[in-house]
């Protein structure tokens, strides 16, 4: 008696569908044709929702390896470091989590407009300073000028006026507006606090260039809550100015569009804002628990939908919309069917069964999911050489000829930049007085450690900082990723030489 009586199951499956599962009839239980979603589906957005994260991230596998089949490009970001499992299912699938392998650089704006990037990142920093930055004007200017600056980090957003001929000594301004302070605090989390792992430093990677792979797995967890939602809206901001077709990104359960409205007041605007911009983009997955915390204004961007099981009566309410399960008074296929069942039958599914709505039907159907068959994931040794490739080639794209990544940016001085690397990497940070004191106390005395300096900062192997003790300002240097993997690739030649 608890079966639904009105659905309509599939009587055959469309050709060029990416298969998830086989048709379910609901009266008799029995499977029917393959079903799945079209490359059309994917263009007019798609939502997954309810089950547990493990029977989601089984869909997500399945759509991914379709999604590749077909020679689409897949770009999946996620706070759970689970879905790095997935990198075996390409050859050039890479794995990267912030803060480990790559630093997302929030002065970086890549290809978004300058006014336009700042802007975001101001409202993004709202959810670190736990505050109203609107009026933090001075601090606005202060990112602005980092920004376009290029090549610079987040230890360069300063509200000192910039003084070419003593920019370390330059007076702070005065009379700043309590705004503009509090952002800086927030600023100083990022590059001092528990953000600096994750935030400091030049970006290695770029956004565009993960959105050209043909699958990247992307890990955005900092241990934070509002840490993590920074870096998901520095992401997905920069993500929404890449250029391309035929990619599909994936965000599974972003907190920056599960919305808590009562403690983040900008954030309905912000998550629509950004669900519209990557839909535009890309073709847009959604994947989340309970859709009851996504905007109306992030759901009406989404036209498909596969729903699992759900018990929230408001997460049912929000779903029956894009499912088509509207309530009728009269059954569809005998006038004694007169209590419409669908909505229960969301309550009551077992697991493996799922409900799919595309953009081109009116009447969702019942569908009994297919395993995915997910390949082990790639060895952590194998995904280091990837990353340390993918850095090499971003590094110099037109001169990578199999040279170590530090022989091409040392020159003559190989050692010496070896030795460089070695002290920040066991040190950091040192000042350039602290080098040149390592290197006399060496057999390096005569070497020019500032041109050292110079070169690896040019190449993002070390970034610049700054410290004040006593009144005195100091600059000092610190090792990135990049520095990290090009130092690891030369040790590791010197041991099989």
């Amino acid at each position: 008696s608890s079966i639904p009586g009105q659905f309509i199951p599939s009587i055959k499956g469309r050709l060029g569908d990416y298969v998830i599962g086989d048709s379910l009839n609901p009266d008799t239980l029995l499977t029917g044709p393959p079903i799945g979603l079209s490359a059309q589906d994917f263009r007019s957005g798609l939502l997954i929702c309810g089950g547990t994260w493990l029977e989601r991230f089984d869909i997500l596998a399945k759509i991914t390896f379709e999604a590749l089949s077909d020679n689409k490009r897949v770009l999946l970001v996620s706070s759970n470091p689970g879905v790095l499992g997935l990198t075996g299912l390409h050859q050039n699938a890479i794995g990267l989590t912030l803060g480990r392998d790559f630093v997302l650089n929030p002065v970086d704006a890549e290809q978004v407009p300058r006014n336009e990037y700042v802007a975001c990142v101001k409202t993004a920093l709202e959810v670190v300073a736990e505050s109203d930055l609107s009026s933090a004007a001075d601090f606005e200017l202060a990112l602005s000028r980092a920004v376009a600056i290029g090549n610079s980090t987040v230890a360069d957003i300063t509200l000192a006026t910039p003084n070419l001929d003593d920019i370390e000594n330059t007076p702070p301004l005065q009379d700043v507006s309590f705004s503009s302070n509090t952002a800086m605090d927030a600023v100083r989390i990022l590059h001092q606090g528990i953000g600096a792992q994750a935030f400091y430093g030049n970006q290695p990677i770029s956004i565009q260039r993960l959105s050209e792979l043909p699958l990247s797995l992307v890990c955005l967890s900092t241990g934070s809550i509002p840490l993590d939602m920074f870096a998901w809206d520095v992401f997905c901001t920069k993500l929404s100015g890449t250029t391309g077709e035929d990619l599909i990104v994936i965000l599974d359960e972003p907190p920056n569009m599960l919305v808590d409205t009562a403690k983040y007041k900008k954030r309905l605007p912000w998550a629509i804002r950004v669900a519209r911009k990557l839909s535009n983009r890309a073709s847009l997955v959604l994947s989340v628990n309970a859709p009851q915390v996504l905007p109306t204004g992030v759901t009406d961007t989404l036209s498909s939908c596969i729903a699992l099981r759900l018990r929230s009566k408001y997460d049912i309410a929000i779903v029956s919309d894009l499912l088509g399960l509207s309530v009728i008074s009269t059954g569809m296929h005998s006038k004694q069917r007169v209590s419409p069942r669908e909505t229960s039958f969301l309550r009551v599914m077992e697991p493996g069964i799922a409900l799919l709505a595309r953009d081109d039907t009116e009447i969702c159907q019942p569908i009994k999911l297919r395993e995915a068959s997910i390949p082990p994931p790639v060895a952590s040794d194998i995904m280091d050489e990837r990353i340390q490739k993918l850095l090499t080639i971003e590094l110099n794209p037109s001169s990578f000829t199999g040279k170590s990544l530090l022989d091409r940016v040392t020159g003559e001085n190989r050692d010496a930049t070896l030795k460089v690397l070695k002290l920040l990497k066991q040190y950091e940070p040192l000042t350039e007085q602290a080098i040149r004191k390592f290197m006399s106390s060496s057999e390096m005395k005569d070497i020019d450690v500032e041109g050292i300096l110079a070169r690896l900062e040019h190449s993002s192997m070390i970034l610049r900082g700054h410290e004040t003790h006593s009144g005195v300002s100091y600059t000092n240097y610190r090792v990135t990723m990049k520095g990290e993997m090009a130092l690891k690739q030369m040790l590791e030649s010197e041991v099989e030489s």
